[in-house]
């Protein structure tokens, strides 16, 4: 990708094997592709001759992209932690997601039914 083209090898490569084909072209979706994806969005992102429109939907997906707008994705960046890494705010608030989890969760082990029951 150092000359900003996708390199999609020669067609010896896959033999007729189509399986070989797919996990080629994904492999160069979720690397090059995803390169070359995340560097148009930061120019569009960046460019104020763009439209705002534009500029926004690049900023938001930029931001999806890290993870930054999904509270699951924060949630596992947070809790990436060991315990003794975190200070007495992360602390408490791992104990509080944990409480939160415990208390979605149907507790039947003392009621005598089973999952299949």
């Amino acid at each position: 990708m150092t000359d900003g083209t996708l390199s999609f090898g020669n067609a010896e490569e896959f033999d007729g094997d189509e399986e070989a084909a797919r996990a080629r072209v994904l492999h160069l979706a979720r690397t090059e592709g995803l390169e070359h994806a995340y560097k148009a969005l930061v120019a569009i992102a960046g460019d104020g001759t763009s439209p705002a429109a534009a500029r926004g939907a690049a900023a938001r997906t930029i931001l999806e992209m890290a993870g930054a707008l999904n509270w699951r994705d924060r949630a596992a960046v947070e809790t990436s932690k060991s315990p003794a890494e975190m200070d007495g705010m992360e602390l408490e608030a791992a104990i509080q997601r944990a409480r939160r989890r415990a208390r979605g969760r149907k507790d039947t082990s003392s009621s005598g039914e089973g999952v299949f029951e």
